[in-house]
């Protein structure tokens, strides 16, 4: 059955099954878009979100090694190239519909030492251009580092630990937000994380 999931950078929206939700297949990645924003221009949809361009908060800082969202809407599927990451619940249950995973290798110099760690993460579109806030998610460990960009999904996503590192609270578009991870990252090694 046909509708609209009201996402610009979704094409063929279809409704699987009654009370299900309305969801599409993302368009090409650089698809022209508009975010419903009138203070950004210029977007483009990038893995299925419209989004503006921003620049990192600290240049010199460890880029993801591997990132991306799992979505019960599409189980067994992966989108390596997506530019977006993505964290969602449920408007009406509260359970859990998308989840991002990030993954990062921290190297060090000889006489170096971890003071302090963060996942830096800009808010660039929330779920809907109506939803003008939110809260930005839950940070968990995640022990197996295995995974990969191009083979995770949502029915393989590996499990993250119970414990909380860091809850974000309320976020708004166009913002940086900083998930203090010190208490996981104390060495160098390669460090996994779930969002939820």
């Amino acid at each position: 059955q046909g509708c609209d999931d009201g996402n610009p950078c979704t094409a063929n929206d279809t409704l699987p099954c009654p009370g299900g939700a309305c969801a599409g297949t993302p368009v090409a990645d650089g698809t022209a878009c508009d975010d419903g924003d009138p203070q950004t221009s210029g977007t483009t949809c990038r893995g299925g979100v419209c989004a503006a361009d921003c620049a990192l908060p600290d240049p010199a800082g460890i880029v993801a090694a591997a990132d991306h969202t799992v979505s019960v809407f599409y189980p067994d599927q992966s989108y390596p190239d997506a530019t977006t990451l993505d964290v969602e619940q449920s408007d009406t249950t509260g359970d859990v519909e998308a989840i991002s995973y990030l993954k990062f290798q921290v190297q060090l110099q000889a006489g170096e030492a971890i003071t302090s760690a963060a996942v830096h993460l800009y808010c660039d579109l929330l779920a809907s251009p109506q939803a003008a806030e939110g809260n930005g998610g839950d940070i968990h460990r995640v022990g197996d580092n295995s995974w990969t960009e191009g083979s995770i999904t949502w029915n393989n996503m590996p499990t993250w630990d119970s414990q909380v590192i860091f809850s974000q609270g309320p976020i708004v578009r166009g913002t940086w937000y900083a998930f203090d991870v010190s208490s996981a990252v104390t060495a160098a090694g390669t460090y996994s994380f779930a969002i939820v």
